[in-house]
């Protein structure tokens, strides 16, 4: 489909001095759509109406690097902006520069990836494309429809942590994580604040392990009792357990009748909570984590259930890293990577210094970042996170 707009390679100085001029003029009240590709090296930047295309030239480069990284810059939205980040450092800077990157980052007020992950809209990827100059344009096209559809949550979180994530790929991530924040059982505690049930309530707040409390309840082994409460906060679908969890779908027993009358029996406030969301789905034809992120309508109940419980999960842990990492007094405290996964132990975000720190610098830093990772806790039982010193 041809799109309507003007073309233009940029070659010689005053096609730079008419891109600066432009991006000047026409970044100054909306965002300008940004397309990188790494390899040829090639950036797209586009309005409603024009696209400037550049290609691996030191021609264009200096100048563009000097308005990018300026005081007052442009604002910028992409496709995915945790690749562009890096892609733009790289092609700017031999050796990583924490002063241009962080500039780079702030350049970015959108993120389709992150923005279609927050309102359950599918994003196409950039390389549907074949031309960049098309992706710039889409793009520039696409963002207000999303930034419109997206809550809070977009700006306050998905985008942050999409920052977190290029930052730590630039500056640590491959380094070994020197402090680690563990939150323990995260998804039940999840299902225990939906749900209200009191058994698994009173085991989370005394701080005894919750499954083997409901395992003692139900007369079942711990690996069946995990499997039969993912089923049943799934709506007791079986088909959906076995995709989202199929090694824990395998424990689920045969008479899975008689099980569900026991769950009815012995946990009611639980079996009705899961009854509730997906009642509540068919209805409002919209599902929500605790912190606003939707679920589009059309699927199937069960959905609903997995998007609310196991994506509050995944929502609390990114808050968490989030928060951390803007509130860290030093700047040689990396938060790295962030185990989010829906259904694990304990969820853990791993962390390292990057500089030399004595040991009251490190125990003051884990008593801050303990309270740091609590704050954002809307859930009716505690989080109760810990925090460890793994290594130097």
């Amino acid at each position: 489909m041809e799109r309507p707009y003007e073309r233009i390679a940029v070659r010689t100085p005053q096609d730079v001095l008419d891109m600066t001029r432009w991006l000047q003029v026409a970044g100054a009240d909306d965002p300008i759509g940004l397309a990188f590709r790494q390899r040829p090296r090639r950036l797209a930047l586009a309005s409603i109406d024009k696209v400037y295309v550049l290609s691996d030239d030191p021609l264009a480069l200096s100048p563009l690097q000097a308005l990018l990284t300026s005081t007052e810059p442009p604002r910028f939205v992409t496709r995915a902006a945790a690749p562009t980040l890096i892609g733009l450092h790289d092609w700017f800077c031999p050796t990583p520069d924490r002063e241009t990157f962080d500039r780079l980052r702030r350049l970015l007020v959108g993120d389709l990836i992150a923005a279609g992950d927050v309102s359950g809209q599918p994003v196409l990827p950039a390389k549907r494309f074949k031309d960049i100059a098309d992706d710039a344009y889409d793009v520039r096209l696409l963002e207000p429809q999303y930034q419109f559809q997206s809550p809070r949550y977009y700006y306050a979180v998905a985008l942050p942590f999409v920052g977190l994530c290029a930052e730590a790929e630039v500056f640590g991530d491959r380094r070994p994580a020197t402090w680690v924040i563990s939150y323990p059982q995260l998804w039940l505690r999840v299902i225990a604040h939906y749900s209200g049930d009191p058994t698994l309530r009173w085991a989370l707040v005394e701080q005894r392990d919750a499954i083997e409390t409901i395992s003692k309840l139900l007369e079942s082994p711990p690996e069946q009792t995990t499997a039969l409460l993912i089923w049943q906060a799934l709506n007791r679908s079986t088909a959906h357990t076995v995709e989202h969890f199929p090694r824990i779908a395998d424990l689920l027993p045969d008479d899975l009748p008689r099980w569900a009358a026991t769950l009815d029996r012995k946990l009611p406030a639980l079996c009705l909570s899961s009854i509730t969301l997906s009642a509540a789905y068919e209805r409002d034809r919209i599902a929500r984590t605790l912190y606003g992120r939707q679920l589009r309508a059309g699927l199937h109940p069960a959905e609903a259930c997995y998007h609310t419980i196991f994506g509050t999960v995944r929502d609390l842990v990114r808050v968490a890293a989030v928060t951390l990492w803007k509130n860290r007094p030093d700047r040689d405290m990396m938060v790295g990577r962030a185990d989010d996964k829906p259904l694990v132990q304990a969820n853990r975000l791993f962390g390292c210094w990057l500089g030399e720190h004595t040991v009251d610098e490190q125990e003051q830093w884990l008593v801050f970042a303990k309270v740091l990772a609590g704050l954002a806790d809307p859930l009716s039982v505690p989080l109760a996170p810990a925090a460890v010193v793994v290594g130097n």
